[in-house]
């Protein structure tokens, strides 16, 4: 038994160790005096995580560029920030014009960055030129481990015969046998628990926060007409979040008593506060005075509880996705 285990433990290893890590993706796409290149510095993230979207044009001198513009999301991905970098001068003598966006999914899935069209012209005349960028693709995964996704209960298994009565030295040989397997496995699986809780960090709030919330989102309570269900849920998500990330009590006291609460004051700021008394608010009103909300109302709410773990700093010492600026 112990060794079926160590061959298993073996394999698993080996096939972690062969997983492709996630890599830098680019396509370039050429015409005439312009080319023009988009990359993501990631092939493959986590719902967890954001990804940064880079587009490049290199024309000749004298030409301008427009790039397209897409309000605050680009196809299946929030863009949380963008920024342009100051033109320069190429190896090939072309100026370069660089925009990068930060991007962030939601669900998990294979998401892609759709080809987009950069205009160009000459400086001073009316004509224009269109050249069009290829397509890139992004593998989102959950946070949730595979084994974890398709669960099944299965049947209770029927009943068997009693066995046959056996003396009583076999079965001390046998007992003395099992139980000393037990002991050599149990020693073993305590012995790699120790190990990789000395080697793997502990998960960060806000990565359980967002599995939490992916789950949520996959049972569609609202599709079914639970509010309140959907509400209480929603709550305990960022009450809980506050407890690992802040120390605070926020799931076993009322929203009054966690809002005056001084440990409440010194962890967050006066905006963070307010945001979450709107939040707490209208989620106590759905629990507890069957106030039911519109879909703008149920949606900011939402996006106020994603929105505060998204800004809210990682705490020190524990691995995070990257900050950045709010939509």
């Amino acid at each position: 038994m112990v060794l079926v285990l160590l061959v298993a433990a073996s394999c698993a290893k080996k096939a972690e160790e062969a997983a492709p890590a996630p890599k830098p993706a680019e396509e370039t796409a050429e015409r005439g005096p312009a080319r023009v290149t988009t990359r993501v510095d990631r092939d493959e993230i986590t719902i967890a995580q954001r990804l940064t979207f880079e587009i490049e044009a290199s024309l000749e001198e004298g030409l301008q560029a427009e790039f397209p513009k897409f309000g605050d999301k680009l196809e299946q991905f929030g863009i949380v920030e963008f920024k342009d970098a100051p033109p320069v001068l190429g190896a090939d003598k072309r100026v370069v014009r660089k925009r990068a966006y930060v991007l962030e999914p939601f669900l998990s899935g294979d998401y892609v960055i759709p080809a987009m069209t950069i205009r160009f012209w000459k400086e001073g005349e009316p004509e224009r030129h269109d050249i069009e960028s290829k397509e890139l693709k992004v593998k989102v995964t959950s946070l949730l481990p595979e084994d974890a996704k398709n669960l099944q209960i299965g049947n209770i298994a029927g009943p068997v015969d009693l066995p046959r009565r056996i003396g009583w030295k076999f079965l001390a040989a046998g007992s003395a046998a099992v139980l000393a397997a037990l002991v050599a496995v149990a020693l073993w699986i305590w012995r790699r628990k120790k190990t990789q809780a000395q080697q793997a960090p502990p998960v960060p709030p806000h990565e359980i926060a967002f599995g939490a919330l992916e789950r949520l989102l996959a049972e569609d309570l609202i599709g079914q007409g639970m509010i309140k269900e959907f509400h209480t849920r929603l709550s305990d998500i960022l009450r809980h979040f506050l407890e690992g990330r802040f120390d605070l009590h926020a799931p076993e006291q009322t929203t009054e008593e966690f809002l005056r609460d001084k440990s409440t004051e010194r962890a967050l700021s006066r905006d963070a506060r307010g945001a979450l008394r709107d939040f707490l608010t209208q989620c106590d009103l759905v629990k507890f005075a069957e106030y039911l909300p519109g879909s703008g109302e149920i949606q900011r709410a939402f996006d106020i509880c994603k929105e505060f773990i998204l800004n809210t700093p990682p705490r020190p010492g524990l691995a995070a996705q990257p900050t950045g600026g709010t939509r």
